[in-house]
């Protein structure tokens, strides 16, 4: 994945991890959470997409059309003899339900044979039924070898199974609509109903402006660096924090860094601290989108 994927795709997350950590907020914006539903699956297909081609993966297998074969023959005799059962008794209702051709059960799909056979096993077990129907061949081990098919063929449709295609074909073909994909969610469903959040839910919706932002002019990352040291040893202090105007909040390393790589763009000041020393600000600074700025500064002890 090249890094201009990379960084879509690291949006998209920002999203995703902004929306989850509000969940109260946004769940009040059903549009919100609709186009968020769809952007996990977009993340999902990305991700899927650039696995290894032995990634598990969910789908139709070799022996998918053998089972269902075997499902249809199975549901096509117990529905003909419940068909027959009805016609018998002059039952219209009954007939029509089970009355199902070999060639139409290749067609009407596993849903639909799944929700008769459910229907069909209540109707054809009522106690002033079962009599009558021994003599049309539907009994107890024919509706347990249907239940059973039935479950064979739904495994069998979500076993995992290796991908069909390599990975360079998949990467190629599957990953560009995707990122358009994401992209239209974001600009389509997500940003209109978030900007209703706009007034009522500033500092989320300071957070959400910015994860979108994250593609600056050219693609690249807005970032904000900073050097911590003693103003008496001249030593760099070891893990600051640094908190910016616009509530970004970063614990800097061992080595007294702080690196902020997804800044908001735009005028912003810095408070570093620093167990043992006094907090202090940085003067405004103005940030451009893909520009990076370095703000070193020194802390006086307590």
């Amino acid at each position: 994945m090249d890094a201009h994927k990379q960084t879509h795709l690291a949006m998209f997350k920002s999203v995703i991890k902004i929306s989850d950590d509000n969940n109260p907020i946004v769940s009040t914006r059903a549009g919100y959470m609709s186009g968020l539903g769809l952007l996990r699956n977009v993340v999902i297909q990305i991700e899927a997409s650039e696995g290894p081609q032995t990634a598990d993966t969910t789908g139709s297998t070799s022996d998918r059309k053998t089972k269902y074969l075997k499902l249809g023959d199975s549901f096509y005799h117990i529905t003909s003899g419940a068909a027959g059962y009805a016609g018998f008794i002059e039952n219209e209702t009954m007939f029509n339900k089970f009355n199902v051709t070999r060639s139409e059960i290749e067609h009407i799909g596993f849903d639909t044979i799944a929700g008769i056979t459910d229907q069909l096993i209540l109707d054809v077990t009522v106690p002033s039924l079962v009599t009558p129907l021994l003599d049309w061949d539907i009994n107890v081990t024919t509706l347990a070898d249907l239940s059973l098919k039935l479950h064979e063929y739904r495994d069998e449709y979500s076993a995992p199974r290796d991908a069909i295609i390599d990975r360079e074909t998949q990467t190629q073909e599957v990953l560009p609509p995707l990122y358009v994909e994401g992209m239209r969610i974001l600009d389509k469903i997500m940003d209109k109903a978030a900007v209703t959040l706009k007034k009522t839910h500033a500092i989320w919706y300071g957070s959400y402006q910015h994860s979108r932002s994250l593609i600056g002019p050219n693609h690249q990352i807005t970032t904000v660096k900073g050097l911590v040291t003693s103003s008496t040893t001249g030593l760099i202090i070891p893990n600051p924090k640094a908190v910016s105007s616009n509530g970004q909040t970063t614990q800097g390393d061992i080595n007294g860094s702080y690196i902020s790589s997804h800044y908001h763009p735009g005028d912003s000041s810095i408070t570093y601290s620093a167990t043992g020393f006094t907090p202090k600000t940085t003067p405004l600074f103005h940030i451009k989108p893909g520009q990076t700025i370095h703000t070193d500064i020194t802390l006086d002890p307590i």
